[in-house]
């Protein structure tokens, strides 16, 4: 796991750091950007202070991945057409609104619910009977907060997404409790998350598959945005698609938005 390093680096290079950490990671892949996100993580967990326990040793890694000659030529077939920078645009500007049709045509059918998060992450299982609070970024319709929710984890949550009728989802579930969560709509790339959160108040936020769903530009924002409602000693945990996957190679020309930057063909990114 990320271990900690003394330094005394400003919180403001911190946060500059890691997010060119993270648009490196997407532009150039993983293998080239190993050492200095590693530092920069190791950093961030000391200057703010917080933990940020990204993944396993083991996925961290400077294997290139390998590709064969028709990932190769896929790839490439996605550069012949790409997403002209009107629609870019347009797909930014109606981002919401894609991710609210998405949700009104699917409700909660869509995504299984995520009853691997503690044996994914132990940092989840507490070692004390004292209430957590855990902010999950990108809540959707619950999919990870309620089975924490059916396994006993004693948190108090906070649940944020995108879509209001993601939001208005996620409250309908019949394990919804007003006096252990709180669900809100927010845009955490220009809205404060202390506009509904105590500062430096939470233990634990998740962001998992959220990134890849920003663009890399606003990924400073949204750091700082997270940074704020960490509790000195917090934990972020993160997990999304990976650099060349099926999930990038599978998609055909006309999808590209920017380099590893895609919109699906309902809008949604």
């Amino acid at each position: 796991m990320v271990k900690e390093v003394r330094t005394s680096i400003a919180q403001q290079v911190t946060v500059w750091c890691l997010s060119v950490c993270f648009h490196s990671l997407l532009t150039y892949g993983y293998h080239i950007t190993l050492d200095i996100f590693k530092w920069s993580l190791n950093l961030l967990l000391v200057t703010f202070p917080s933990k940020i326990i990204a993944m396993s040793d083991e996925i961290f890694t400077d294997r290139h991945v390998r590709l064969t000659a028709h990932d190769v030529a896929q790839l490439e077939k996605q550069n012949s057409r790409l997403v002209d920078g009107f629609k870019a645009e347009m797909l930014e500007r109606n981002a919401q609104k894609n991710w609210d049709l998405f949700y009104k045509r699917n409700e909660t059918r869509f995504f299984k619910d995520r009853h691997w998060t503690t044996r994914e992450f132990a940092e989840l299982i507490g070692h004390t009977d004292e209430r957590r609070t855990l902010l999950e970024i990108g809540c959707g319709v619950g999919n990870l907060v309620y089975p924490l929710v059916e396994e006993g984890m004693n948190f108090y949550f906070y649940a944020c997404d995108f879509s209001p009728r993601a939001v208005t989802l996620f409250k309908e579930h019949p394990s919804y409790d007003p006096d252990r969560m709180c669900a809100f709509q927010t845009d955490v790339t220009k809205e404060e998350l202390t506009d509904h959160i105590k500062a430096n108040s939470v233990d634990v936020v998740t962001l998992v598959f959220v990134l890849s769903a920003i663009h890399p530009e606003k990924f400073e924002t949204v750091l700082r945005n997270v940074k704020n409602v960490l509790k000195p000693g917090g934990i972020v945990l993160l997990r999304d698609y990976g650099l060349n996957d099926m999930a990038q190679i599978r998609f055909k020309p006309g999808h590209k938005i920017a380099e590893n930057l895609y919109m699906r063909q309902d809008g949604t990114r």
